[in-house]
């Protein structure tokens, strides 16, 4: 009888030393939690003041109307985006005008589809399909053997607002520099040619950005590229950001002006996005460039 009512105070005091650390544990992370919805309140009432600063900046000096940049943002810190090839194969899968209709269909009759731009900066036109002109070969001249040689003999354009029979050839192509960046096509998936793994990406975005890339996400399965859609809640979403843990992800952020260019550079890339800037998508790095042509050309403007 002493044993067994030995055994069972035993299994009681077991039991509630177990309820208490479940409980502590509870209590830890709801207490962490409390504190990082007050620390995002906080921030969230910060970075509002911020962007009324912002926007009573660019109204001052008449800019407040000038389109923001639109970016599915690809990683060149994570692979396989190191490789330029890889980085146009999923340019080329990308439809501008199903990314259009799809996601302003309900604005005005007769609004201006957007264009695929290539500057950053505020008061560019939309870029017109030509070689570098004299002033630009006065910067790029003697950055030779820095820059891709194609920059001097190729007209670069991005591909525009495709029917859907237009993006055939464009994933073919697509598939080829895949092929040739070591990603070969097997049993209707794109695997590392060396090593068979598939080759899968991380589409960062916010909880109510999933329309935007539904196509995309198809076109990239078309091309045997398994792509996955991680929607984490605010505080993760800022936390990844800031230490650029994505693959890929869909930002938006105002067109700079020149002295705001700096955010390109390698300095740049091995920095830390604070909140700040995410809020606004200013001052980060967050393709990952790492190039000292981009860097000559910045410090020398």
């Amino acid at each position: 009888m002493v044993l067994a009512g030995n055994h069972g105070i035993l299994v009681m005091v077991k039991f509630i030393v177990a309820s208490l650390t479940i409980f502590l544990a509870c209590m830890v992370w709801m207490i962490e939690r409390a504190a990082a919805q007050d620390d995002m309140k906080w921030l969230e009432q910060r970075l509002e003041r911020e962007r009324a600063v912002q926007k009573k900046e660019l109204a001052e000096r008449g800019l407040e109307n000038v389109m923001p940049i639109v970016a599915l943002v690809l990683n060149q810190r994570k692979a396989p985006f190191k490789q330029i090839s890889v980085r146009k194969a999923f340019s080329l899968a990308f439809n501008t005008k199903e990314f259009f209709y799809s996601n302003f269909r309900q604005q005005e009759e007769g609004s201006t589809p957007p264009v695929r731009f290539i500057s950053h900066l505020i008061g560019m036109s939309p870029p017109r399909p030509e070689l570098p002109s004299m002033k630009e070969l006065q910067f790029l001249t003697p950055l030779k053997g820095k820059v891709p040689d194609q920059v001097f003999s190729d007209v670069f354009n991005l591909p525009g607002m495709l029917d859907e029979s237009a993006m055939r050839p464009n994933l073919s192509l697509a598939s080829k520099l895949l092929q040739a960046a070591g990603f070969e096509f097997q049993d209707g998936r794109r695997v590392v040619a060396a090593t068979k793994e598939p080759l899968v990406v991380e589409i960062l975005l916010r909880p109510n950005q999933q329309r935007v890339v539904f196509r995309y996400v198809e076109d990239l399965k078309r091309l045997g590229i398994s792509a996955k859609l991680t929607m984490p809640d605010e505080y993760h979403y800022n936390k990844i950001l800031n230490t650029y843990e994505f693959d890929i992800a869909f930002l938006s952020w105002p067109r700079l002006e020149a002295s705001d260019l700096k955010f390109l550079t390698s300095e740049a890339s091995n920095r830390p996005c604070d909140a700040d800037a995410i809020a606004l998508f200013r001052g980060c790095n967050f393709a990952g460039l790492q190039d000292p042509a981009i860097d000559a050309l910045v410090f020398r403007q």
